[in-house]
């Protein structure tokens, strides 16, 4: 068609092993989950599923306790999802010393943009605002258990992963290919690995800008040291996704009408900073130099080694 360059098809693959490893179920549906989040972030409905079942060795009980548990979990989260299992494969026997690897049930997810011109980049561009989709001006506590942070923080990851609400998974998708159908939005990011404030700085980076967040009012008095404002923010509840919009209005009033909970966590400027209110200031040009720099040293250093 003139001016348009038709259908397009969006691919993601996902799997968060350390979720499948705490609670396999869960896990399986975590990771069907937010592959239905990633493709519907590039503007795509979520159409089919093909896995990649990783595992050790099925002789032991716990292992295939992970995999009954997983493809459980899978089954009924591409049930609801009307995303059906077209094909898969299996490798077992993944083991080093009679140690196994993670259980890794990996989600391949393919859906379909009518026109690929509609599509989403996870980059906000200035003087948009972001808004966090299926979060509630209420929310203040985050899931920190099995998470990056306390991966990173506390040199380990137990406890039971976020919880999946498969119809709260569903309205957020639904409700943001509703809001790119009208066109208004430029961008989206789904929260998964690292939680809110992480998926906020991806957002940032491509175009170095800033935003002045707003937190909950219950937060706005912490420190930096809080573990409630360090739950907010690194956090990885599920079922949420970042947009940003130049037409908050029109978005906020779709938003409410469909009954959907959101949080306005404030519009984009160029100063190239990340400030929360007056409790910290996070530099996105530094942290993307860190960013774009960690796996070509990690990737020298090896070779070095």
């Amino acid at each position: 068609k003139k001016g348009s360059y038709g259908k397009g098809l969006a691919i993601t693959t996902d799997c968060t092993p350390r979720y499948v490893k705490s609670d396999p179920i869960i896990g399986g549906m975590q990771a069907v989950c937010e592959a239905a989040r990633n493709i519907a972030c590039s503007g795509a409905k979520p159409l089919a599923i093909t896995n990649n079942l990783n595992f050790g060795n099925p002789d032991k009980k716990n292992v295939m306790g992970e995999i009954v548990g997983s493809i459980k979990g899978i089954s009924e989260a591409a049930s609801f999802l009307s995303t059906p299992i077209v094909s898969g494969n299996v490798s077992l026997y993944n083991e080093t010393n009679g140690k196994s690897i993670l259980p890794t049930p990996v989600i391949g997810m393919v859906g379909v943009i009518d026109k690929v011109e509609n599509s989403l980049e996870i980059s906000a561009k200035l003087d948009n605002v972001l808004i966090a989709l299926g979060q509630s001006n209420n929310f203040e506590t985050g899931w920190v258990g099995c998470s990056i942070y306390q991966e990173t923080v506390y040199k380990k990851y137990e406890g039971a992963p976020p919880p999946i609400n498969l119809k709260n998974e569903k309205k957020v998708i639904e409700i943001l290919l509703k809001l790119n159908e009208q066109k208004l939005l430029t961008a989206a990011h789904d929260i998964s690995d690292g939680g809110l404030l992480t998926t906020v700085c991806e957002m940032l980076f491509k175009n170095n800008l800033g935003l002045d967040i707003n937190l909950p009012s219950n937060l706005t008095n912490c420190d930096s040291y809080d573990p409630l404002l360090q739950s907010w923010c690194f956090g990885e509840d599920q079922a949420r996704i970042i947009i940003a919009t130049k037409d908050i209005k029109k978005v906020q009033l779709i938003l409410n009408e469909n009954n959907v909970d959101f949080f306005v966590l404030g519009e984009t400027n160029s100063t190239s900073n990340l400030n929360l209110k007056n409790i910290s200031t996070i530099s996105i040009s530094e942290l993307r130099n860190l960013n774009d720099k960690t796996i070509p040293i990690m990737m020298s250093n090896e070779q070095k080694g």
